[in-house]
């Protein structure tokens, strides 16, 4: 497979030396797989999964991933208001954290 012009500086890379997969393709010279990496989500530690979750919702665009209602934004004013009167109440996230990585372990 001829190499391509990737990246800003004119660099000639090849799909395998991005690390991409790449296998024999019989009259058409390589395929190129999307990715080489694999990840199992089995193998991975309950906190590892929590940090994929995470990365994974961040890379979301909000306006799509979770399209502000008109019945959200009030949902949402209306326990800004209830959380805002009554500051000692529920625990602090930290506390939560610990509490949900524990059960998950």
């Amino acid at each position: 497979m001829a190499s391509r012009r990737l990246g800003g500086k004119g660099q000639r890379r090849t799909p395998r030396s991005l690390g991409l997969a790449v296998a024999p393709n019989p009259g058409m010279g390589e395929t190129v797989y999307m990715a080489s990496r694999f990840i199992s989500v089995d193998e991975l530690t309950a906190e590892e999964r929590v940090e994929l979750i995470g990365r994974l919702w961040d890379s979301l665009d909000p306006a799509t991933a979770a399209p502000m209602t008109d019945a959200l934004a009030a949902e949402l004013d209306r326990r800004e208001a209830e959380a805002d009167g009554d500051p000692a109440a529920g625990q602090p996230w930290p506390q939560i954290k610990t509490e949900l990585l524990d059960k998950l372990r």
